[in-house]
């Protein structure tokens, strides 16, 4: 049985875990060499492709935390120390 105490373990162990798989599975990938340039050109748009996606996507994620922020800031009250 898993104790409530050992919470903490668990989940660090596994994102340990998580990310040595994780590191694995990228060196396997980058050792793949491709030598048909038909392949590594549809490769390289594929690749331009993705980074242009994730840059715009990066770009509404700064937005969106920036707004979240903002509205956290302003719906906070912090006390001035005077007495009532």
């Amino acid at each position: 049985m898993i104790e409530i105490e050992n919470i903490q373990e668990i989940g660090a162990g596994t994102a340990i875990v998580g990310l040595l798989i994780a590191f694995m599975l990228y060196n396997k990938i980058n050792k793949i060499e491709i030598s048909n340039p038909i392949v590594a050109d549809i490769t390289q748009q594929i690749q331009n492709g993705a980074m242009a996606f994730l840059n715009a996507e990066y770009r509404y994620l700064a937005i969106f935390i920036a707004v979240g922020f903002l509205q956290l800031c302003m719906s906070i009250r912090i006390p001035d120390g005077r007495q009532q």
